[in-house]
């Protein structure tokens, strides 16, 4: 009886300690990082008001703070005993806050996509030329070599093939898990991301070329099909027996053959407005304009000055009685004094002249 006892007591042990601990409902899936340090996840089975296609109830594990550096490939390594994954759907807490309301119409719209997309049926060479062009478009594009860093406290949708595997990640057992892959020097951290970051943000000069001309191509394409549903749509009539008018930009050709388009002007030319400025509004202003007429009167009485001063030098000097005579017969009180002289000596001269 005591050797069944202690046979039971260490068939216990191992049972109680084989299964995951629970916390607020989720089960808390302890890993290892680097340098000893253990990382805390916490999962359970996705719970929604609506059922979607994209996030199905009975496939899909909600699991919770993910480390920074979370990868597909890590989630598959962790799972692999357990589950095939289908497809992982991260959020940030900067989503979870902004879009929680909004997750039931996301929902809808993944169903009717995924609805749609297959009622479209390929052959089996058409899927494989799409994998190939896929495969081909991921390894050609330069963000797939750098790791996608997520924020603290991320969670993800994890979607499983089957529901059975997704009873398998709950009831999974209690181990030493470490948290790595295999191709970890192909995603780098640290210095030699940033350093990657930087060599794709400085591409070569061939492979920028190489960018300039494949959009030049589909640019083209893009605006060849534009003329050729304009061509097809003009003086077509619709359902209601209206015609569509429309307009034809002009296009032209360089010399080395490519089509340069001339943007359209408007008839009416925009005059550069004037400024409008106020005057005598201030103190200061009409203060400046007092001295500038003051600084011009000077001048002009300078140069009257001068004028007389010459007149002077030229003309001989008239006696006093004579011009005083002239003044009081011909009225000249408005007329400048050098002018008076100036008229005295010409009905002078011709006075002296005459006699």
């Amino acid at each position: 009886m005591a050797k069944d006892k202690s046979k039971a007591g260490k068939s216990s042990k191992p049972s109680a300690s084989s299964k995951l601990q629970e916390f607020s409902g989720f089960k808390v899936l302890p890993v290892h990082m680097n340098r000893g340090t253990i990382h805390y996840l916490y999962m359970k089975k996705h719970e929604s008001r609506v059922d979607s296609t994209a996030t199905p109830k009975d496939r899909t594990l909600f699991l919770l703070n993910l480390p920074t550096d979370t990868t597909e490939a890590h989630l598959k390594k962790l799972f692999k005993p357990y589950a095939r994954i289908v497809n992982v759907k991260y959020h940030t807490r900067g989503q979870q806050q902004a879009g929680e309301d909004d997750d039931d119409d996301d929902d809808e719209e993944d169903t009717n996509a995924e609805e749609e997309e297959d009622q479209i049926v390929l052959t089996k060479r058409q899927k494989k030329m799409k994998n190939a062009e896929e495969a081909k478009k991921k390894e050609s594009d330069p963000s797939n070599k750098i790791r996608q860093l997520l924020t603290t406290g991320s969670y993800a949708h994890v979607v499983v093939l089957d529901t059975k595997e997704l009873d398998n990640l709950l009831n999974m057992g209690a181990k030493r898990r470490d948290w790595n892959i295999e191709d970890e020097a192909t995603l780098p951290l640290g210095f030699d991301r940033y350093r990657a970051l930087y060599s794709l943000s400085h591409p070569s000069s061939t492979e920028l070329q190489q960018r300039v001309d494949s959009f030049i191509i589909k640019f083209q394409a893009a605006e060849y099909e534009k003329e050729r549903i304009a061509a097809e749509q003009q003086n077509k009539m619709d359902e209601d027996g209206f015609i569509m008018v429309t307009r034809h930009h002009r296009r032209g050709t360089n010399t080395d053959g490519t089509v340069t388009v001339t943007a359209a002007k408007s008839d009416r030319q925009v005059k550069p407005q004037k400024k409008k400025e106020l005057v005598n509004f201030y103190r200061f202003q009409m203060r400046e304009q007092k001295r500038d007429q003051l600084v011009e009167l000077r001048k002009k009485f300078e140069v009257d000055r001068k004028k007389i001063e010459q007149l002077k030098q030229t003309l001989p000097i008239l006696p006093r009685w004579y011009a005083g005579h002239l003044s009081k017969k011909v009225r000249f009180e408005r007329f400048p004094p050098y002018l008076i002289q100036l008229l005295a000596r010409i009905l002078y001269d011709t006075n002296i002249r005459a006699s």
